[in-house]
């Protein structure tokens, strides 16, 4: 895939050991590619300090962004599915007003949450 270029995008909130580990295996597939970023997009999170994100905004292959509190924000924010379509569809405006990124050939989304540590770039 040396001529390929892809896109991993996640949400998270609150997140713990499970969401470093899995940026940190989504580096490496992303490495076996010509290029590769990864978009999160945080919101809702309680407890959580800048300097968590810090270490990532630094990267450049990283695109962080915290949306706040999207349960005062939205009219539905009570709704865990409100919030999760408002992030996702922040990760894809990303998408579409970077120049670099449009012409990506793919986008693979994955859960923060430990599921998708099992991937790996022979999968």
């Amino acid at each position: 895939m040396n001529n390929k270029k892809i896109v991993f995008a996640t949400l998270t909130r609150n997140p713990s050991y499970h969401f470093h580990k899995s940026l940190m295996q989504m580096s490496k597939i992303g490495e076996q590619f010509n290029d590769y970023k990864i978009i999160v997009i945080e919101s809702d999170s309680y407890n959580i300090s800048e300097k968590f994100f810090n270490q990532y905004k630094t990267k450049k292959n990283f695109i962080i962004k915290s949306l706040g509190n999207l349960k005062e924000k939205l009219d539905y924010g009570y709704l865990r599915t409100e919030r999760i379509a408002f992030s996702r569809n922040e990760y894809l405006r990303i998408i579409n007003n970077h120049q670099d990124l449009k012409n990506f050939d793919y986008l693979v989304v994955f859960d923060s949450d430990g599921v998708s540590n099992l991937m790996n770039y022979s999968k």
